[in-house]
């Protein structure tokens, strides 16, 4: 998913928090249930684009060190 506008508080079934800024990119691999939450934190719309790879897609992508959110 690719955010356009919009910054999330974006929060994993672990409880983990990060921010999600526009221009961001989030690889989910679990994408069924209701294992995620997030909130806006600005006034902005939320929109995203979502690209969805074919199973087995070979995903060159090194993640930067997540920044945590402190509440």
């Amino acid at each position: 998913m690719l955010t356009l506008s919009g910054t999330l508080d974006f929060q994993t079934r672990d409880g983990h928090h990060f921010l999600i800024h526009p221009g961001n990119v989030l690889l989910a691999e679990d994408t069924a249930g209701s294992g995620h939450s997030w909130k806006l934190t600005d006034d902005s719309s939320w929109r995203r684009a979502y690209v969805i790879l074919r199973p087995g897609a070979e995903v060159p992508f090194r993640a930067k060190a997540r920044q945590s959110v402190r509440a």
